[in-house]
């Protein structure tokens, strides 16, 4: 990659992180470990000691609070910044 997709991913991932940690704690908890660690709902589940159907609720309020965040701040929608987020 050139320089400017180094500065222009880097730029996205900052985004990302900011609209994560705007979450309440343990949707960002989940978040976390899912999109930056990228744990399974099963590793997610017995790290913070819920069911997965739980962490399946926090992913999705988690991308509906990112999508939120990032339509608040004048970005078109997710994948306009580069960045897919999936329950």
């Amino acid at each position: 990659p050139t320089t400017g997709e180094c500065v222009e991913q880097q730029q996205r991932q900052e985004i990302l992180l900011e609209a994560i940690m705007a979450l309440p704690e343990r949707c960002r908890q989940v978040m976390i470990l899912r999109h930056v660690e990228g744990l399974a709902y099963k590793d997610i589940a017995a790290n913070l000691g819920i069911s997965t159907e739980t962490v399946k609720v926090h992913l999705i309020k988690g991308v509906k609070d990112c999508t939120r965040f990032f339509h608040q701040r004048g970005l078109l929608g997710v994948s306009d910044t580069g960045v897919r987020l999936t329950a």
